[in-house]
């Protein structure tokens, strides 16, 4: 995810990294979640199963009632780490939609030091976006440590009417247990207000009502 342009979705990464991966979007960051499409192997979107740091993200499609597209779910720039299992998912993977295999997401954890970072891109059509994240560092002996990030990406359509307003908060806090393991905690907000990208046509409207 480093070496891309900060804000593009993670499934573009993945669909330009990894053989039989196909990702398409009407828009540069993937913010339009109804003309996303994903496939796999020919298996689309709502076949394959996807997890965020182990929790269930169910159907990745449009209008789903019963999980979070990815890009809504996470800061990109929060995403330490994605692996795809093509094929049938694993019986183990928390999903009811892994036939067409399995996406797993993990987010970055705390830095150990304190510090933060802003990132801004600036693009045609009145794009711009901003990241930006502070890091606790070590709280304490026994390691307690956060982050809080935010984005907004902001850009009007490349054709017609409209624009595009994405906002969201990511924090998380992790508590280590010496080399026992670790309980970690995260808080995601996510606000998308968008115009969709309407349809071209060569063809003629016509007044059915006034024929």
């Amino acid at each position: 995810m480093d070496i891309y342009v900060p804000g593009t979705s993670p499934l573009a990464v993945l669909a330009n990294t990894t053989p039989g991966v196909s990702f398409a979007s009407d828009d540069p960051f993937g913010l339009d979640t109804v003309a996303n499409t994903l496939y796999i192997r020919g298996f689309n979107q709502s076949q394959i199963g996807a997890t965020l740091d182990g929790i269930p993200m169910g159907d990745q499609g449009f209008q789903q009632y019963n999980g979070l597209d990815i890009n809504e779910a996470v800061i990109q720039d929060n995403i330490a780490a994605m692996q795809l299992s093509q094929g049938g998912g694993a019986l183990s993977t928390p999903s009811t939609t892994n036939l067409g295999g399995a996406l797993t997401y993990r987010t970055s954890d705390p830095d150990e030091v304190a510090g933060g970072r802003v990132s801004q891109t600036f693009g045609s059509n009145h794009t711009f976006r901003t990241f930006a994240r502070v890091d606790s560092g070590k709280l304490n002996a026994s390691g307690t440590r956060f982050y809080a990030s935010y984005a907004r990406t902001d850009d009007n359509l490349w054709k017609g009417y409209g624009d595009q307003l994405a906002q969201q908060v990511n924090f998380k806090l992790v508590q280590p247990f010496h080399d026992v393991g670790k309980i970690s905690a995260i808080f995601d907000w996510s606000e998308l207000d968008q115009y969709n990208y309407m349809a071209e046509s060569l063809i003629p409207t016509v007044d059915c009502y006034n024929l």
